[in-house]
């Protein structure tokens, strides 16, 4: 399978930070009726390859093991919508101003736990090298997914498998990778000394959170051309219509 597959969906990046783009992976969050945006191993990877966290070798690389490792790949989907809810959860709070769950905050601690072994120090730039007053001598980069594979988390298998059927599912590197970069994002949000505000949308049933950039701190919509444009022709019809009744 080639990287053509990962451009199946193209994924709106609204959320201003990562962490924030993979919990907006849920369409019309709000609604009985949601939209899966993530739900298969190629739909995951896509939204990594898309969002840089995977590059385009270790993107194809991710989508030729889950094709061979079908089994551990749904898993990582299965992980990934769990990691991403209790996300939502925890910048949801922070959204509104109030602590998160004491075990939503350990899961995103586990992960990060699971993060500090895939990441290195390396060399910033050659100049950097040269002329450590130039800027930082050194930056943070992920461990390579070959790298990263002896380290596989290990998961238990589907429930009521027989001893027999096998050792333990292990988290393929590639999505340890994802759900690494989207952890130490929530981080870095989550400690940052002034962060912009992050806002849920107000679009009726949308739920995707962003972070409240503007000059005034008063933005509403995920975009305006989506839920915005929405609210506006809903408004509009109203008008309309409470115009029609005056005069009848």
């Amino acid at each position: 399978m080639s990287l053509d597959a990962l451009q199946d969906k193209i994924y709106i990046r609204v959320g201003g930070a990562l962490c924030l783009d993979f919990c907006n992976t849920v369409g019309w969050r709000l609604r009985d009726v949601t939209y899966e945006l993530m739900g298969t191993p190629v739909r995951l990877i896509g939204w990594a390859w898309q969002t840089g966290v995977l590059s385009d070798e270790e993107a194809e690389a991710a989508l030729a093991e889950a094709a061979q490792r079908s089994e551990a790949a749904e898993m990582a989907c299965t992980e990934a919508a769990a990691f991403r809810e209790t996300l939502f959860r925890i910048l949801l709070a922070r959204s509104e101003g109030r602590p998160a769950a004491p075990a939503d905050t350990a899961a995103l601690n586990r992960r990060l736990a699971e993060a500090a072994a895939l990441r290195r120090l390396v060399p910033a730039s050659a100049a950097a090298d040269a002329d450590a007053t130039a800027g930082p001598a050194y930056r943070w980069a992920w461990a390579p997914l070959a790298d990263a594979a002896g380290q596989e988390s290990r998961r238990p298998g589907p429930a009521g498998a027989a001893a027999a059927a096998g050792p333990a599912l292990r988290l393929a590197a590639w999505a340890q990778r994802i759900l690494a970069a989207v952890a130490v994002s929530a981080a870095e949000l989550l400690t940052a000394p002034e962060p912009p505000p992050v806002r849920m949308c107000g679009g009726e049933g949308c739920g995707w959170l962003f972070l409240d950039e503007t000059r005034n701190r008063k933005r509403r919509w995920c975009s305006m051309s989506d839920c915005g444009n929405r609210a506006k022709q809903r408004r509009h019809y109203a008008k309309k219509a409470h115009e029609a009744g005056e005069s009848s």
